[in-house]
């Protein structure tokens, strides 16, 4: 949990750190497309999706229940986490499947910073 992550996964609903971005990142962009909360431009359509998951507690909170992993615990170790985000958005097979999709980039959409405070910023 990152006090101010820069990095989001847009279809999951999540804000992430720098060290988690990369881990999802090699998931494919079919799971987790990941933008920087600054430097991407975010469609419009993108900001709507990525607000109505509910933020990151709700998202971890809905993958418990469903019986995902639970989380590591603070501070453990980065092949952990990696471990965590990999079970928890699609397993083995999802970490280790190339798909991928090009992002079309366009004009950044105001308010994504605001977007950030409303829904939490734990990884």
């Amino acid at each position: 949990g990152a006090p101010t992550p820069e990095w989001a996964s847009v279809n999951q609903g999540v804000l992430i750190c720098i060290e988690c971005a990369g881990c999802h990142r090699s998931l494919g962009a079919h799971l987790s497309k990941v933008k920087s909360v600054t430097l991407d431009s975010w469609k419009p359509e993108e900001v709507e999706r990525f607000t109505a998951k509910g933020g990151n507690k709700k998202v971890n909170n809905d993958l418990l229940r469903s019986g995902g992993p639970p989380p590591p615990a603070r501070g453990a170790p980065r092949v952990l986490i990696d471990e965590y985000i990999r079970m928890k958005y699609g397993g083995e097979k999802a970490a280790n499947d190339k798909r991928s999709t090009s992002p079309q980039k366009s004009g950044k959409t105001p308010g994504l910073r605001e977007v950030e405070d409303r829904m939490g910023t734990t990884c």
